[in-house]
């Protein structure tokens, strides 16, 4: 008898803890929002090396790579179903920091390229 009295909260434990996992992050992969950031940044360097683009542009492009609202912006977005790393980072970069993508409503997320009413509708809800 003392034996299934633990078994409930042991169980209720693994439960909890799994999906407090869950709700941190989309899945157990490797981290897609960084790696994805890297690659950009990466690519961006290159080009101002080999003098693809001036100071001033490579200084405007890697600012939006260096914020964190880019990165807490595109870490929320990607929790929509069908959001991926390349969508959020337009999301990011069309909105002017955390609270205007917070506020925004369906019609605004739909102005950006990739987001349809669906989309649209799931990111306004979120917030």
């Amino acid at each position: 008898m003392v034996d299934l009295l633990l078994v409930g909260p042991i169980a209720l434990g693994f439960v909890a803890g799994y999906l407090a996992r869950g709700i941190q992050t989309r899945n157990d992969g490797p981290d897609e929002i960084g790696a994805f950031l890297d690659e950009r940044e990466a690519e961006l360097r290159q080009r101002y090396e080999t003098t693809e683009m001036d100071y001033v542009e490579f200084g405007e492009r890697i600012a939006v790579f260096e914020d964190p609202e880019t990165e807490r912006i595109m870490r929320d977005a990607v929790d929509v179903d069908r959001i991926g790393p390349k969508t959020a980072f337009r999301i990011a970069q069309w909105f002017d920091g955390w609270e205007d993508y917070r506020d925004a409503d369906q019609d605004a997320y739909e102005d950006v390229n990739g987001i349809g009413p669906n989309k649209g509708r799931a990111l306004a809800r979120r917030h």
